[in-house]
């Protein structure tokens, strides 16, 4: 191998290390300082776009695709990347033929086809959409589910939820048959948690313990480090969300501590509901591991709907509420309701509001929707978010 080659090997394996870890800023700077030296490599030129559209740059993001693409005309992943860029400006149309184009020079390019048949389902080609996810080797059961409903075909829609009620857990078919029960006013069918507005635990942090309180405010003080990047979160209005997993930022001592502090939370939860029949309980993951992040909103800013899919519960330490706040102003509201599912009829869906104050603690189906109330205040609303992840 020759010393260009090499070179080239280890400054797209390390950026992409500090990619995996949320260190966006860092990969760039590594791509960025390769690329002047190497400015026709097709492959660091998408990585880089790729950091830069992580760090909410989509334009320039943009730019070095098209500069890529002159580069390799044949290479997908770029047209991919460029398809994912153009569906989050909300370009639907010309996502659509980027991603087609990609599909023609390689269709084994890897989440390629779920974006296209993402993007013909938000363009209302439900048929095609469906077509699309079915023509997957990857499991596209919710999404195939949220055709089914488009296209009115209920009676394949819940011989689907059988059929999957007797697989492992699968958290987004346990939203949209959530969601499309209590529409149709049945009973869930789908196991995994079957009453998901009853199952959310609401506790508080232990105020009076000063370990916990010096060790919340180190968590914090790392968290407000200048070299700690942040990630694009489309849904966040006026914020900043950290990038990877914030646990990887506090040193080992301290990680192990506050890892145990969230874990003692999560051990909670299922103490809490541990009389119930459902999955969520009944299967709760024997190997799993958390991963976090801090969310800090300004004054008028909020979160939109979502929920957490690769998740088994989720749930937030509030580590600032502003004070003399009006009614429900930072609160977190849950529903079952999710704006992309069709609309099937008119019925108004339950909403759980939760009002909030600093050290209070929340933890919920990770399939359960939810987004926050704006508030008016000079001071920021922080939490720690976090989801238990099984382990396959």
């Amino acid at each position: 191998m020759s010393n260009k080659e090499n070179n080239s090997k280890k400054s797209l394996s390390l950026s992409m290390d500090l990619n995996a870890a949320g260190k966006f800023s860092e990969a760039s700077i590594i791509l960025e300082n390769y690329l002047k030296k190497e400015p026709n490599d097709y492959i660091a030129l998408v990585n880089l776009a790729s950091n830069y559209r992580w760090l909410g740059k989509v334009e320039k993001s943009l730019k070095i695709l098209e500069e890529s693409i002159k580069i390799n005309p044949d290479g997908a992943a770029a047209y991919n990347n460029m398809g994912n860029i153009l569906g989050q400006l909300g370009k639907f149309n010309e996502a659509e033929e980027v991603y087609k184009k990609a599909m023609e020079i390689d269709d084994k390019i890897e989440f390629l086809n779920e974006n296209l048949a993402g993007t013909l389902y938000k363009l209302g080609k439900f048929s095609e959409s469906l077509l699309t996810y079915q023509s997957s080797k990857k499991d596209n059961s919710a999404e195939e589910l949220q055709c089914l409903l488009a296209l009115e075909k209920y009676d394949d829609f819940w011989e689907k939820i059988d059929e999957l009620s007797i697989r492992p857990i699968n958290i987004k078919v346990a939203s949209i048959s959530a969601y499309a029960s209590e529409k149709l006013s049945i009973k869930d069918p789908y196991p995994f948690c079957k009453n998901p507005l009853d199952n959310i635990y609401v506790s508080k942090v232990n105020l009076f313990d000063q370990k916990i309180l010096d060790l919340l405010k180190k968590v914090i003080n790392i968290s407000d480090n200048s070299n700690i990047d942040h990630s694009y979160q489309s849904l966040l209005n006026n914020g900043e969300q950290t990038a990877g997993n914030f646990f990887e930022h506090l040193d080992k001592g301290l990680d192990s501590l506050f890892y145990q502090f969230i874990n003692k939370i999560t051990l909670s939860y299922k103490n809490k509901f541990i009389t119930s029949n459902d999955k969520i309980i009944k299967d709760w993951p024997k190997k799993s591991y958390l991963y976090g992040w801090f969310i800090k909103i300004k004054n008028q800013g909020f979160l939109d709907y979502h929920n957490h899919n690769d998740a088994w519960v989720s749930g937030s330490v509030y580590f600032q509420i502003p004070r003399n706040l009006n009614k429900n102003e930072a609160a977190i509201k849950f529903t079952c309701n999710y704006e992309n599912y069709p609309k099937i009829n008119n019925k108004e869906l339950k909403e759980k509001i939760i009002t909030l104050k600093t050290g209070d603690i929340v933890v919920f189906p990770s399939s359960l929707y939810h987004s926050t109330v704006p508030f008016n205040s000079d001071s920021r609303r922080i939490c720690y978010a976090f989801d238990l992840k099984p382990l396959n």
